[in-house]
């Protein structure tokens, strides 16, 4: 499913692209995927950067404050992928 957000993504079609994204990332928890990073392996980064991703199409539709919560998350989990790390 992340494989066909990332194709719609890179085709230009950010509409459908941030949908599927929502839908992977709906109900995720940054804060314990950051916590558990050692124990997902590459997860928490590929969780990161789906949000990165999501952020980013969201942008490009002008959605600036769906797209800004986005890339928080992205942004909050990465630093605290660091602190584990």
């Amino acid at each position: 499913m992340i494989e066909r957000a990332e194709t719609l993504r890179l085709a230009g079609e950010f509409d459908a692209a941030a949908a599927v994204f929502r839908d992977v990332l709906d109900g995720s928890d940054t804060l314990g995927a950051a916590r558990h990073a050692r124990a997902l392996g590459g997860l928490g980064r590929t969780l990161a950067d789906r949000l990165n991703d999501t952020g980013s199409a969201l942008f490009r539709l002008g959605r600036l404050d769906q797209a800004v919560k986005r890339l928080e998350e992205a942004l909050a989990l990465r630093r605290g992928l660091d602190r584990v790390a």
